[in-house]
Protein backbone atom coordinates (compact mmCIF):
# COMPACT_ATOMS: atom_id res chain seq x y z
CA UNK A 1 0.00 0.00 0.00
CA UNK A 2 1.20 3.57 -0.49
CA UNK A 3 0.17 5.25 2.56
CA UNK A 4 -2.76 6.34 1.27
CA UNK A 5 -5.15 3.56 0.75
CA UNK A 6 -3.90 2.95 -2.55
CA UNK A 7 -1.27 0.20 -4.48
CA UNK A 8 2.71 1.24 -5.70
CA UNK A 9 4.96 -0.85 -6.80
CA UNK A 10 8.07 -1.06 -4.00
CA UNK A 11 11.50 -1.15 -4.38
CA UNK A 12 14.46 -2.54 -1.84
CA UNK A 13 16.77 0.32 -1.23
CA UNK A 14 19.70 -0.51 1.17
CA UNK A 15 22.21 1.63 3.04
CA UNK A 16 25.23 2.87 1.13
CA UNK A 17 23.50 1.06 -2.47
CA UNK A 18 21.96 3.89 -4.39
CA UNK A 19 19.56 3.36 -7.25
CA UNK A 20 20.45 5.35 -10.16
CA UNK A 21 18.42 6.31 -12.89
CA UNK A 22 15.28 5.73 -11.42
CA UNK A 23 11.92 6.88 -13.57
CA UNK A 24 8.27 8.26 -11.61
CA UNK A 25 5.66 9.75 -13.65
CA UNK A 26 4.64 13.67 -13.21
CA UNK A 27 1.87 13.78 -11.36
CA UNK A 28 1.17 9.96 -11.00
CA UNK A 29 1.21 7.09 -8.80
CA UNK A 30 4.21 7.30 -5.98
CA UNK A 31 7.39 5.47 -6.01
CA UNK A 32 7.63 3.40 -2.69
CA UNK A 33 10.93 2.17 -1.05
CA UNK A 34 11.36 -0.26 1.44
CA UNK A 35 14.43 0.41 3.67
CA UNK A 36 15.92 -2.89 4.53
CA UNK A 37 19.60 -3.67 5.87
CA UNK A 38 18.95 -0.73 8.86
CA UNK A 39 21.11 -0.83 12.35
CA UNK A 40 18.59 0.08 15.39
CA UNK A 41 21.29 2.12 17.19
CA UNK A 42 21.60 4.49 13.99
CA UNK A 43 20.17 7.72 11.55
CA UNK A 44 19.97 7.61 8.20
CA UNK A 45 18.82 9.98 5.42
CA UNK A 46 17.55 9.05 2.56
CA UNK A 47 18.39 11.53 -0.44
CA UNK A 48 16.79 12.00 -3.90
CA UNK A 49 18.52 13.90 -6.29
CA UNK A 50 17.25 14.63 -9.82
CA UNK A 51 18.50 17.30 -12.79
CA UNK A 52 17.28 20.86 -12.62
CA UNK A 53 16.53 20.35 -16.60
CA UNK A 54 13.01 18.59 -15.94
CA UNK A 55 11.04 20.46 -13.08
CA UNK A 56 9.47 18.68 -10.73
CA UNK A 57 8.54 18.98 -7.00
CA UNK A 58 9.58 15.71 -5.22
CA UNK A 59 8.84 14.89 -2.17
CA UNK A 60 9.33 12.27 0.47
CA UNK A 61 7.30 11.09 3.15
CA UNK A 62 8.07 7.66 5.62
CA UNK A 63 4.47 5.68 5.28
CA UNK A 64 2.76 4.31 8.52
CA UNK A 65 4.69 7.04 10.99
CA UNK A 66 2.82 8.51 13.42
CA UNK A 67 2.62 11.84 13.32
CA UNK A 68 3.98 11.80 9.40
CA UNK A 69 7.49 12.58 9.08
CA UNK A 70 8.20 14.56 6.00
CA UNK A 71 10.80 17.63 5.03
CA UNK A 72 10.39 20.93 6.93
CA UNK A 73 9.38 23.28 4.51
CA UNK A 74 12.14 25.48 3.33
CA UNK A 75 14.84 26.50 0.96
CA UNK A 76 16.19 23.08 -1.22
CA UNK A 77 19.41 22.80 -2.73
CA UNK A 78 20.64 22.16 -6.02
CA UNK A 79 16.95 19.69 -6.68
CA UNK A 80 18.18 17.74 -3.97
CA UNK A 81 15.22 16.59 -1.68
CA UNK A 82 15.84 14.46 1.31
CA UNK A 83 14.18 12.99 4.69
CA UNK A 84 16.00 12.21 7.69
CA UNK A 85 15.54 9.37 9.90
CA UNK A 86 16.68 9.79 13.06
CA UNK A 87 18.40 6.48 15.65
CA UNK A 88 15.53 7.05 17.91
CA UNK A 89 12.54 6.86 14.98
CA UNK A 90 14.74 4.24 13.11
CA UNK A 91 14.71 1.74 16.49
CA UNK A 92 11.30 2.42 17.32
CA UNK A 93 10.02 1.35 13.63
CA UNK A 94 12.31 -1.42 13.95
CA UNK A 95 10.62 -3.07 17.22
CA UNK A 96 7.47 -2.05 16.02
CA UNK A 97 7.39 -3.72 12.37
CA UNK A 98 10.00 -6.54 13.32
CA UNK A 99 7.03 -8.24 14.91
CA UNK A 100 5.19 -7.88 12.04
CA UNK A 101 8.10 -9.10 9.55
CA UNK A 102 8.20 -5.86 7.70
CA UNK A 103 10.56 -2.68 6.74
CA UNK A 104 9.97 1.14 6.91
CA UNK A 105 8.24 2.22 3.91
CA UNK A 106 9.21 6.12 2.18
CA UNK A 107 6.76 7.21 -0.14
CA UNK A 108 8.09 9.89 -3.43
CA UNK A 109 5.40 11.80 -4.69
CA UNK A 110 6.73 13.75 -8.03
CA UNK A 111 4.08 16.53 -9.08
CA UNK A 112 4.98 18.69 -12.01
CA UNK A 113 6.55 22.31 -11.28
CA UNK A 114 6.13 24.85 -13.11
CA UNK A 115 5.26 25.22 -16.94
CA UNK A 116 7.00 23.95 -20.20
CA UNK A 117 7.30 27.21 -22.79
CA UNK A 118 6.07 24.74 -25.71
CA UNK A 119 2.73 24.32 -23.17
CA UNK A 120 1.58 20.91 -22.24
CA UNK A 121 2.63 18.74 -25.28
CA UNK A 122 5.94 19.60 -24.68
CA UNK A 123 6.36 19.13 -21.12
CA UNK A 124 7.97 16.29 -19.46
CA UNK A 125 5.72 12.95 -18.35
CA UNK A 126 8.34 11.63 -16.04
CA UNK A 127 11.45 12.65 -13.97
CA UNK A 128 14.63 10.71 -13.78
CA UNK A 129 16.32 10.48 -10.26
CA UNK A 130 18.67 8.78 -7.89
CA UNK A 131 17.86 7.72 -4.50
CA UNK A 132 20.35 6.39 -1.71
CA UNK A 133 19.96 5.65 1.74
CA UNK A 134 23.06 7.16 3.40
CA UNK A 135 24.02 6.08 7.66
CA UNK A 136 24.77 9.20 9.92
CA UNK A 137 27.48 9.27 12.12
CA UNK A 138 25.44 11.27 14.49
CA UNK A 139 21.98 9.84 16.13
CA UNK A 140 20.06 12.98 14.78
CA UNK A 141 21.25 12.63 10.47
CA UNK A 142 22.96 15.96 10.76
CA UNK A 143 26.11 14.46 9.08
CA UNK A 144 25.45 12.26 6.73
CA UNK A 145 28.65 9.48 6.96
CA UNK A 146 29.45 10.63 3.33
CA UNK A 147 30.63 13.92 4.03
CA UNK A 148 32.77 12.62 7.20
CA UNK A 149 36.30 13.22 5.55
CA UNK A 150 35.12 16.58 4.32
CA UNK A 151 34.08 17.11 7.85
CA UNK A 152 37.02 15.49 9.08
CA UNK A 153 39.71 17.94 6.36
CA UNK A 154 37.61 21.12 8.07
CA UNK A 155 38.15 20.16 11.44
CA UNK A 156 41.97 19.53 11.21
CA UNK A 157 42.84 22.74 9.03
CA UNK A 158 40.62 24.75 11.81
CA UNK A 159 43.44 23.22 14.19
CA UNK A 160 46.16 23.79 12.03
CA UNK A 161 45.42 27.36 11.61
CA UNK A 162 45.27 27.41 15.43
CA UNK A 163 48.35 25.79 16.06
CA UNK A 164 50.34 27.83 13.11
CA UNK A 165 49.19 31.06 14.09
CA UNK A 166 51.63 32.22 16.87
CA UNK A 167 54.77 30.94 14.32
CA UNK A 168 53.43 32.75 11.43
CA UNK A 169 52.56 36.18 13.94
CA UNK A 170 56.56 35.93 15.07
CA UNK A 171 57.81 35.23 11.43
CA UNK A 172 55.43 38.29 10.41
CA UNK A 173 56.01 41.06 13.55
CA UNK A 174 59.34 39.63 15.36
CA UNK A 175 58.81 40.21 18.63
CA UNK A 176 60.85 42.86 20.64
CA UNK A 177 62.28 40.52 22.90
CA UNK A 178 64.31 38.17 20.43
CA UNK A 179 66.05 41.86 19.35
CA UNK A 180 69.36 42.31 20.64
CA UNK A 181 69.81 43.69 24.10
CA UNK A 182 71.86 47.22 25.22
CA UNK A 183 74.30 46.59 27.13
CA UNK A 184 74.96 48.85 30.02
Amino acid sequence: ADGRGGRAACAELRPRAPLLRETARLDGAPRLYALAGLAPNTAYEVRVSYPATNPADITLELVGSDPPQRRAKGRRMLNVEKLVLSSRRVGESILRLNSKNSNLVVRLDAKTYGRHRDGKQGAFDEVVYDVVLEPAIDPFGALPLQAAPVALAAVSCCALAFWMEPIIRELIWPSKARSPSKAS
